[in-house]
């Protein structure tokens, strides 16, 4: 992903589990022109759509079978931006950083497709201005610094992958598993010294592991149990995060932090199903009726967010892009 953005192009992350009518709708819809894949899961999928799509290049990682090899491409693309003088060195973390200071905040960073469950999928426009925003408010909100060590269980395609990409601005080390299993969760924490996770669920197992290194584990998508936040929390201490964020808008827009947690806990459970309040960096959050007026407390609105880290709108939808812009 780091070198397409690096050679001016725009990474455009898929679902493992699309289908494969999925699957090509995105990939014409995005305008792809190669399509990478990363195991023999993936491989087997676009077979049965490459005939379909006999434009783009293929590159596997694994055995080719009709596509062209990783390896072969990697080292080309790898010489190509050493020529241009803009490789992503180790010793050059401010990268994205003199990208937006030289004028290219604007250019779009990456396409992230939306789930598809109202319709067709959207494709979601982030700018290097505003993905640099995200990373710099997990930064702050998680307090992260080069000594933690990021275990990332969500797809790149998941705006949850703005954690991965933050641990870049400070030097953290970041832990990337091909799927969301619970024992190579709990087998990176215990080998790794995770300190910040992504995910976690009941495993019987789990005192096999030593996870005492966590610090931060996050938990979104739906209220959790009280019975369930308090195990977590005699099991791992106070380190329970949860809010709510969008591909639109992928930071955390709303956060609830461990001391609210155990407040509830203590004194409020009905608090839990909460996702937080208004997250504390630069970000907006309004509920409004239908003539965007703010709701009464009690009642029920939309979520409006205004944050450094919303889109810049859907691909080639102008009049969607106004209406929910």
């Amino acid at each position: 992903m780091v070198a397409a953005q690096a050679l001016g192009g725009i990474p455009v992350p898929l679902y493992q589990d699309s289908v494969a009518e999925e699957m090509v709708y995105v990939l014409e819809n995005s305008d792809a022109k190669f399509a990478i894949v990363q195991n023999q899961e993936q491989t087997d999928k676009l077979l049965e759509i490459k005939d379909r799509l006999p434009h783009l290049e293929y590159i596997c990682y694994e055995e080719p079978r009709g596509m062209r090899a990783y390896t072969e491409e990697f080292i080309f693309y790898y010489k190509d931006i050493q020529q241009t003088g803009r490789a992503f060195h180790g010793e050059n973390p401010d990268y994205f950083l003199r990208e937006v200071e030289n004028g290219q905040g604007s250019d779009i960073s990456i396409f992230l497709y939306t789930s598809g469950t109202t319709g067709k999928p959207k494709g979601v426009m982030h700018s290097y201005a505003s993905t640099q925003a995200a990373m710099a408010a997990w930064v702050n909100m998680a307090g992260m610094t080069n000594e933690d060590v990021n275990l990332l269980s969500l797809p790149m395609s998941h705006f949850g992958a703005r954690l991965m990409d933050s641990a870049w601005m400070v030097g953290a080390t970041g832990i990337i598993i091909p799927s969301p299993d619970i024992t190579q969760i709990m087998k990176a924490i215990h080998d790794q010294r995770c300190t910040i996770l992504q995910g976690i669920l009941d495993h019987p197992d789990l005192e096999r592991y030593n996870l005492t290194s966590l610090r931060m584990i996050i938990y979104a998508g739906a209220p959790a149990s009280e019975t369930l936040v308090r195990r977590a929390t005699q099991k791992f201490g106070p380190v329970l995060y949860t809010g709510y964020g969008q591909s639109e808008a992928y930071g955390l827009n709303t956060v609830m932090t461990p001391a609210e947690h155990e407040e509830a806990l203590r004194s409020a459970p009905n608090h839990l199903i909460s996702c937080g309040r208004e997250g504390l960096v630069d970000v907006q959050v309004r509920l409004v009726n239908e003539q965007y007026q703010d709701v009464p407390v009690g009642e029920v609105g939309e979520a409006c967010i205004r944050a450094p880290w919303q889109a810049v709108g859907y691909w080639n939808m102008p009049e969607l892009t106004a209406e929910t812009f």
